[in-house]
């Protein structure tokens, strides 16, 4: 199959997993005693977005090999996802801080409402699986891309 078609089919399933995912989660304002099966569509999730990350880095060293890009553009490419990456992972420190804040503390604050549970829990599951972290994956994916195409113009 075309990787462009790999790519647009597990993107949107991650979109799709992104919004079973926020809608599995409990609110901090509610309880629950239901267990976690947001925890289930965490684990589906984990396929559609290896194979997305993968995909994306392939797809990145065959355009920019088809592009002839110079060392100029291939740096500031370099820099502009870099700083992209760095943004998307302070949203996702931000947002884990701001949950955490919700529900009272960490699993190890007796005053939490996550008081002695696992760290991946009905509460918490958005913190693992969100457009933050695709976009990270698929900041990285073209990173690495851009390096592999780098070592590969040198030889």
């Amino acid at each position: 199959m075309n990787n462009r078609i790999v790519c647009a089919v597990t993107f949107g399933l991650c979109i799709v997993f992104i919004a079973l995912v926020k809608v599995c989660t409990i609110p901090p304002g509610r309880i629950s005693g239901n267990g976690n099966p947001g925890l289930l569509i965490l684990l589906a999730a984990l396929f559609p977005y290896a194979v997305l990350v993968a995909s994306v880095c392939i797809e990145s060293v065959k355009l920019l090999s088809r592009a002839g890009m110079s060392n100029g553009k291939l740096a500031i490419s370099t820099i502009v996802l870099s700083l992209s990456i760095a943004f998307c992972a302070d949203a996702q420190v931000e947002a884990y801080h701001r949950l955490l804040h919700e529900l009272g503390g960490d699993a190890a604050n007796p005053d939490s409402k996550i008081y002695r549970l696992f760290i991946v829990n009905q509460y918490t599951n958005t913190i693992f699986f969100n457009a933050n972290i695709v976009c990270i994956g698929i900041g990285s994916a073209m990173l690495l891309g851009m390096f592999l195409y780098a070592l590969k113009k040198k030889r």
